[in-house]
């Protein structure tokens, strides 16, 4: 979708830049620039979250998870975390995931 046709949906549902920077999570400033034609060529997944926040892109549907009840109450507390500690954790278990040898509790030879 062009800018120009974003710009008019947005001037007809009175959308801000603001809120959609809010929307988006995108940074209001780089919203600005993109609308006001300073960044010529927006990432596609800027402009993805852009056309996603504005409802122009559906969100994929993902096939439904089966979790263990271990697997469920170790989801629940991962999204209590703050995003810094949610990183570190991921990074945490990365680091194990590849030193575990095949049995996946052994460290690799």
């Amino acid at each position: 979708m062009e800018i120009v046709e974003i710009k008019q949906h947005m001037k007809k549902y009175k959308i801000t830049y603001a809120q959609l920077a809010e929307e988006t999570g995108l940074n209001l400033t780089t919203i600005k620039r993109i609308f006001s034609g300073h960044i010529k060529n927006p990432h596609l997944e800027t402009m993805r979250a852009i056309e996603q926040a504005l409802g122009f892109v559906k969100q994929p549907e993902r096939p439904a998870l089966s979790l263990t009840e271990s697997e469920r109450e170790l989801l629940e507390t991962f999204r209590t975390l703050s995003p810094y500690l949610q990183g570190l954790a991921v990074e945490t278990v990365r680091g194990f995931a590849g030193n575990a040898g095949s049995d996946g509790l052994h460290k690799k030879a």
